[in-house]
């Protein structure tokens, strides 16, 4: 057994290490470890675990076509693709089939540790970056959505959130379907509330409101949000 710590929530994670392994954390179910024998010899048979729990499988028939094995179901899914870009594959689907379910409990209980802090969208700084500050007022998960409301009634909504970094310094959310950002301008004495929208789509982003709509392609390290 062996342990890892998770960058996204500081959460200590055990594991039983293996040559071929894929270790997500079971507190915040972000994607912390990976070894892989590729280059110097199979790829397969791979674990992707939550911690200690092996969730499925990744192997090779004897038609060298790649699957994935859920290991609740003993359900096989076959993969498009082959050798490491397999393994990408099959994380993709443990994240979105399993892993998204046994998350829900997670964000009921979440606590956002950092209180006070500037805004960033895919990048896209709400604001001159570190320029404006927020503080958060109240915030509360329900069907798949993230709502936060911050101290001048300015109001984030987040749709299917997926993986975060939640510590005192930081909290930020590695994916989400749309990323809606309601707030009042300030100096506007009519307090006509504004609106943009952040899509992900295909690899790029659509951004829409404020009168302007732009396209932009994701550079990585990308977040969803940012809270810094």
């Amino acid at each position: 057994m062996e342990t890892v710590e998770c960058r996204y929530c500081d959460w200590k994670v055990p594991y039983v290490p293996s040559a071929n392994i894929i270790v997500f954390c079971p507190k915040c179910k972000s994607c912390i470890y990976a070894e892989c024998e590729y280059g110097y010899g199979p790829v397969t048979p791979c674990c992707i675990c939550l911690g200690e729990e092996v969730v499925g499988t990744v192997c090779v028939d004897n038609k060298k076509q790649y699957f994935l094995q859920i290991e609740s179901s003993r359900k096989k899914i076959k993969l498009k693709k082959r050798y490491s870009e397999a393994l990408q594959e099959a994380t993709q689907i443990v994240r979105k089939e399993i892993l998204q379910k046994k998350d829900k409990k997670y964000w009921k209980r979440l606590k956002i540790k950092k209180e006070t802090g500037s805004l960033c969208f895919y990048n896209d700084w709400f604001g001159r970056p570190m320029d404006n500050l927020h503080r958060i007022k109240k915030y509360s998960y329900e069907n798949n959505v993230l709502k936060i409301v911050f101290d001048k009634e300015e109001c984030l909504v987040v749709l299917e959130p997926t993986e975060i970094i939640n510590t005192t310094k930081e909290f930020a959310i590695h994916q989400a379907k749309k990323v809606k950002w309601f707030w009042y301008p300030y100096g506007d004495k009519k307090k006509e509330m504004k609106e943009i929208t952040y899509e992900l789509k295909d690899g790029k982003v659509y951004k829409n409101g404020n009168c302007e709509e732009m396209v932009f392609e994701v550079k990585e390290p990308c977040f969803s949000v940012r809270f810094i």
